[in-house]
């Protein structure tokens, strides 16, 4: 499986999800019919496995960088993050009338060693990687180490 590659995993995973088509009625009205459980099941299965390919490609490229250092504002001054390879590696809080630089080269150095994870995976847990990109939503980038790219049309949004 590893000289597979993750094309063959998208794929493995939608046919495996379109077996239980084999047994579904297609007939017009049951094709067509709004209200039709069946449908809905499908739907909604199809939903989810498109919002897993695309957490799963952005959580690859977030797991991937070697380094982001962000800040965002905060009432009184702003909350400055090192995020290594998907990872909160360190956090400091600047206030106004500090030095932002020399918080961002403390934080910095005080962050802890994340070494890299082995490709598709970062190097925290799924949710602790997901909560720092929705903090990363709401943040300004001070450095970003390595290019941070996502597909201009994800799954699903063909």
């Amino acid at each position: 499986a590893r000289g597979l590659g993750r094309g063959f995993v998208a794929i493995t995973v939608l046919g495996l999800l379109a077996l239980p088509l084999l047994r579904f009625d297609f007939s017009p009205q049951t094709l067509f019919d709004a209200d039709s459980e069946q449908a809905a099941t499908w739907r909604n299965r199809l939903d989810a496995a498109l919002r897993g390919i695309r957490s799963a490609g952005e959580l690859r490229a977030f797991g991937q960088l070697p380094e982001i250092v962000a800040a965002r504002s905060q009432p009184g001054g702003w909350d400055i993050h090192v995020i290594r390879h998907g990872r909160l590696a360190g956090a400091t809080f600047c206030g106004v009338g500090s030095d932002a630089h020399a918080a961002v080269e403390a934080v910095v150095k005080a962050a802890e060693r994340v070494d890299p994870p082995p490709p598709p995976d970062t190097a925290a847990l799924i949710a602790e990687s997901r909560m720092v990109l929705r903090w990363l939503e709401s943040a300004r980038p001070i450095h970003i180490d390595g290019c941070w790219s996502m597909p201009v049309r994800p799954a699903g949004n063909g």
